[in-house]
């Protein structure tokens, strides 16, 4: 063998030692040249320009050089997006940046690095790693369209690729995007390791379909934006998408505004394949939502279903200083994902919530969240108040035994082992004799027995209550000729074309009305004949408030929503009628909301402060018959106040803004009659 050969061979074995140990080429004594397909190519022999170097980038990356090295050179790169091909290994030397470019990045799927239907990838920082940087307060600004996808990042439908040793910084969107496009296509062994994400908009990183991820020693961190703002989020945008062999191992999240480790499975359903993910001596610090939460959506489960099997566990971690419970399951029936927290450490410290662990129900059609095992978990906290609450509706056709497992409270210096057997069930999850869902009732004029109307033809101020999504409401015509209310638009997302539709009790359309604005405008319609008319407005997600009328209005609550609350304090009103057998609903949907319940005398009948899902009054035949007051105001600091709902069951679901005029109808549910 001839020894110029030799030694080309021993050069290219130093080279890829060097890689594999972080080491900068440079200091092995030799320099990387393009050996054209297959071999290696350095980006500053192409040249460099300080203002746009994606030309120079994107021309390394489409060379079909195996590996490309990113080099210092004098400046940072600052560039457009950029799109990587398969089987390249791309290094970042020490201390390089990868800056987006202002006034760029205006479509709402810009990102950094693209990664479409690529495979064996490697993007690899050397020494102390390298930056990739985007300009996150840019994004929010007038000049761009509002978006949550200008990531870092964006890994799509990819296979065996590594993210190493890289900071992502400043994203419009997510610092890594693993996801799916075409959307039944997950991405396969995936691996982000000693990376750091920082100040990005919506999430550090965002799963969405993969099957085989590994994520290790990574910080997540300072994530504030666009909802959820967790540091990692798994959340599928279908059921045919997968979480599968998922492992988080020695990682961080920190002060981020949502979630530090975060599973919605809004998606799916009876027909995903099993959620498999497991952290690992993973840490959550001072994350400013919940430490895990863990949820599914209860909408639409009728014909869907709820996920069957597969787990989501938690060995050997630390949930410190979260700023809601630490621990949060929202939605989750036995039968699903099964969680299990094992050998783990929750540490109260600085939390502004009173509990630690706070299992949720949003809708009461919905069974009970369900399914969690707590092995030798460990939770430091003051010695007042208790660690654990559920706020769900009592159910009586089973137990919790599907929470089970102990816990060792540490109080005061004082160590209590709690374990959550049955006797601990029975008391946290009390079940009622009888189950308080009584069935709806569809509103019938002919079920009316009293108008009450102080003052017949006048118009009163209404309560400044902000309706959300949709405004379903009836009006009542004392006498044919017309009806004037007035309404302003609430302003929650961007605007769409809006119009009022009224109709009579046969849904035939009697008058189409200019939608609300933004400042009180007055509408009227002619009723045809005396009686009971719908008013319809879709408000796309924005809210109304509906500021005055001359004649009774009562507001409906929607199916899935019930009567949506929008930030605003104000009185809504209900009439029972004697005899009748009710149950009053309420809560927040996530967000907190403080609600006060007041019988016909003024007479305070219930409270509930900080109400964050659904709580309920029965109103029983017994109850007094009249007008019942609820006053909805701002929630307890700090907690997060946007929407609240209202419903009732066993009469019909109307609720007025006024208590001067209004009507009664008997319900259609009697005592005994609850199902």
């Amino acid at each position: 063998m001839k020894t110029g050969h030799i030694t080309s061979v021993v050069c290219v074995f130093i080279s890829a030692l060097a890689v594999n140990l972080n080491v900068n080429a440079e200091s092995c004594g030799f320099k990387i040249h393009d050996t054209g397909q297959g071999g290696a190519i350095r980006v500053s022999s192409l040249g460099n320009n300080a203002e746009d170097a994606t030309q120079i980038v994107q021309q390394a990356l489409d060379s079909g050089a195996r590996r490309i090295v990113v080099d210092r050179a004098g400046s940072p790169y600052v560039v457009r997006p950029l799109f990587v091909r398969s089987n390249t290994e791309i290094l970042f030397e020490e201390g390089v940046e990868l800056i987006a470019k202002r006034d760029e990045f205006k479509d709402v799927r810009d990102a950094l690095v693209t990664l479409h239907g690529v495979t064996n990838v490697v993007l690899r920082g050397l020494g102390k790693g390298a930056t990739f940087r985007m300009r996150i307060k840019d994004y929010h600004s007038a000049s761009y369209k509002r978006s949550e996808w200008r990531h870092a990042i964006n890994i799509l439908s990819s296979e065996n690729i590594t993210v190493e040793n890289l900071t992502l910084a400043d994203s419009g969107g997510d610092g890594v995007y693993v996801g799916a496009k075409p959307s039944l296509v997950p991405c396969r062994d995936i691996a982000i390791t000693d990376c750091v994400c920082d100040n990005n908009n919506r999430q550090g990183i965002s799963v969405i379909s993969v099957d085989g991820l590994l994520v290790e020693r990574t910080v997540m961190k300072n994530t504030r934006g666009t909802a959820p703002r967790s540091g990692i989020d798994f959340e599928p945008n279908s059921a045919g998408q997968l979480l599968k062999r998922i492992v988080m191992r020695d990682c961080l999240t920190e002060n981020n505004y949502g979630c530090g480790y975060e599973l919605f499975m809004n998606f799916p359903d009876g027909r995903t394949e099993p959620i498999d993910i497991t952290l690992e001596n993973c840490r959550s610090v001072g994350d400013r939502y919940a430490a895990v939460k863990i949820a599914c959506s209860p909408f639409g489960r009728e014909k869907r279903g709820y996920p069957k099997g597969g787990a989501f566990r938690a060995k050997n971690c630390t949930f410190a200083n979260a700023g809601s419970a630490a621990v949060l399951v929202c939605n989750k029936p036995r039968g699903s994902v099964d969680i299990l927290l094992e050998n783990c450490t929750i540490d109260h410290g600085g939390s502004k919530s009173e509990h630690d662990v706070r299992f949720e129900t949003d809708d009461r059609y919905q069974p009970p969240t369900d399914g969690a095992e707590m092995r030798n978990v460990t939770i430091i906290r003051p010695e007042k108040g208790e660690w654990f609450t559920a706020t769900q509706m009592p159910w009586s056709e089973k137990g919790m035994d599907g929470v089970c497992g102990s816990v060792d409270i540490v109080s005061g210096g004082v160590k209590r082992k709690v374990a959550l057997n049955e006797d601990w069930r029975a008391r946290v999850f009390k079940r009622g004799g009888e189950k308080y869902v009584l069935d709806k009732v569809r509103f019938d004029p002919a079920a009316v027995t009293s108008i009450v109307d102080s003052r017949p033809g006048e118009t009163v101020e209404l309560s400044p209550l902000t309706v959300r999504f949709a405004l379903d409401a009836l009006v009542y015509a004392a006498k044919p000729g017309p009806i004037t209310f007035s309404s302003r638009f609430v302003k929650v997302v961007a605007p769409k074309k809006m119009q009022f539709l009224v109709r009579d009790m046969n849904g035939k359309v009697i008058a189409e009305l200019p939608g609300p604005t933004a400042k009180a405008q007055a509408h009227t319609f002619t009723a045809p004949t005396a009686g009971f008319y719908r008013l319809q407005c879709n408000l796309f997600r924005s809210g109304i408030q509906l500021v005055s009328a001359d004649a009774p209005i009562g507001i409906m609550p929607v199916p899935r929503f019930g009567l949506d609350v929008y930030m605003s304090r104000g009185n809504l009103f209900f009439a029972h009628a004697a005899g009748s057998d009710e149950t009053f609903f309420c809560g927040g949907t996530g967000e907190a909301v403080n609600i006060g319940l007041f019988d016909p005398a003024g007479n305070r009948a219930d409270e509930w402060r900080n109400q964050r899902m659904w709580g309920f009054k029965r109103i029983g035949p017994d109850a007094a018959e009249g007008l019942w007051r609820v006053a909805v105001s701002r929630p307890d600091a700090p907690n997060r106040w946007e929407d609240s709902c209202y419903d009732r069951t066993g009469a019909a679901p109307v609720f007025f803004l006024t208590k001067e005029k209004y009507w009664i109808s008997t319900a259609s549910c009697k005592k005994g009659e609850n199902k």
